[in-house]
């Protein structure tokens, strides 16, 4: 029964931790520097840098469509993206009206991979192929369950 509090509070205190977290997202525009807070890394990008952006709505595996906007340098980088189910639509035409950056991107709604044939490097690789990455991942999960179930074999018998 401990075993199971402790669980359970542990996975409460996990689930808070990363509501804090989730609620730290930002991304701020200023006269000189694009500023982005994300769930895993912060980064200030100069605002000169920033040469156009790519607005796009994107159609995952699963789940619903869902309007992304990309601000790219002049060689193609993304300097800054922001996706719909983080921030309300508003705030993403507030983003792009102040940018007063070229705008452009597809007129209908198109997957990550599409995304990736007219605009190259901007969408990872494991976004752009889901399912091959959901299979080598699955892979890569069974080698290990493999081994640990042939070091516990191994153990045993020892």
């Amino acid at each position: 029964m401990p075993v199971v509090v402790a669980t359970a509070a542990a996975e409460a205190l996990l689930c808070v931790l990363l509501l804090v977290r989730a609620s730290r997202m930002r991304t701020v525009v200023t006269e000189h520097h694009i500023e982005t807070q994300t769930f895993f890394r912060h980064r200030v990008r100069a605002r000169a840098d920033a040469a156009k952006v790519v607005r796009a709505v994107l159609i995952p595996p699963r789940g619903p469509a869902f309007p992304v906007v990309f601000v790219l340098s002049s060689q193609g980088t993304v300097l800054a993206r922001l996706n719909g189910g983080t921030y309300p639509e508003e705030a993403l035409e507030r983003l792009v009206a102040h940018l007063r950056l070229p705008t452009g991107g597809p007129s209908q709604p198109v997957t990550a991979r599409q995304l990736a044939r007219d605009y190259p490097g901007i969408v990872p690789y494991v976004e752009e192929r889901p399912f091959l990455t959901g299979c080598l991942m699955s892979l890569v999960v069974i080698c290990l369950m493999i081994v640990i179930g042939m070091i516990m074999t191994l153990t045993m018998w020892s």
